[in-house]
């Protein structure tokens, strides 16, 4: 009778979630093209889905090409976001003197518009792909160090007396109680840091590039080709939903426990 209950909600949860992953936007779509087509709003404002899709597949190349550009300076940004939040995390957490000094400088750069240090970067790197990911990185590492500095803060203090009472030196206090406790809040981090990446990483072939997504979209606004500019926003929202989703299966993969608790 529970194996019966368990499968009987297990295709309920599948059916829920083909309602809202596939058949909702169908519909929406469907309705939005419909309302074009009797209101006959310009193509050039707003294009058809069907035009979209049309696109999708005519530009299938390029769109593919540039994609693959844009994934893998999102890849990179991410990364050295990923690298450089955590650095200053531990270090801001470890050493109160690097905290008094560092905190200032790095909440004063998520003051200004990432755009504002676009043209700064440009200078010091030049036209190439690090300019794209040094701003993916600049655009990241805040949500992913302040998580993390969440985490470790929050780590409870009975556990540590516990670990002091067992005479754990630092590596295994770090490596066994701070770590895995914090691990939550740095996957939420993360997830956040991907979104902010690929928002720099546009920013900055906005700014200066001859390939990638970015590209595509400044260069089908210039010539009013409204298309291109969502085929290219759906290949990128393709490209983060996949990126995001890997990072689930990971956090399902390492916070295994979690859902024994």
């Amino acid at each position: 009778m529970s194996d019966f209950n368990t499968d009987e909600l297990r295709d309920t949860g599948f059916l829920e979630r083909l309602f809202y992953f596939l058949i909702c936007p169908l519909f929406l779509v469907l309705v939005l093209e419909i309302i074009l087509r009797v209101k006959h709003v310009p193509s050039f404002f707003i294009p058809l889905p069907s035009q979209v899709l049309h696109e999708l597949f005519r530009s299938r190349a390029t769109l593919f090409f540039n994609g693959l550009i844009t994934a893998r300076e999102i890849i990179l940004g991410f990364l050295l976001g990923v690298s450089v939040g955590s650095a200053l995390a531990i270090a801001v957490f470890y050493f109160p003197l690097v905290k008094k000094i560092l905190m200032p400088f790095i909440f004063l750069s998520q003051i200004f518009p990432k755009i504002a240090f676009a043209p700064i970067l440009l200078i010091w790197f030049g036209f190439g792909i690090f300019l794209k990911v040094s701003i993916g990185a600049l655009t990241s590492f805040f949500p992913i160090m302040i998580n993390l500095l969440t985490g470790l803060n929050n780590v409870s203090k009975v556990r540590q007396d516990i670990f002091k009472s067992l005479c754990a030196n630092g590596h295994q206090t770090f490596f066994k109680l701070y770590l895995p406790s914090c691990l939550p809040y740095f996957f939420a981090g993360l997830k956040t840091g991907l979104v902010f990446a690929t928002y720099g990483v546009i920013v900055g072939e906005f700014t200066s590039s001859h390939s990638g997504l970015g590209y595509l979209i400044q260069a089908g606004s210039h010539q009013m080709n409204t298309t291109i500019c969502f085929a290219s926003l759906i290949v990128l929202g393709m490209i983060v939903i996949l990126f995001y989703s890997l990072l689930v299966l990971a956090e399902r993969k390492v916070l295994y426990w979690k859902e024994m608790e």
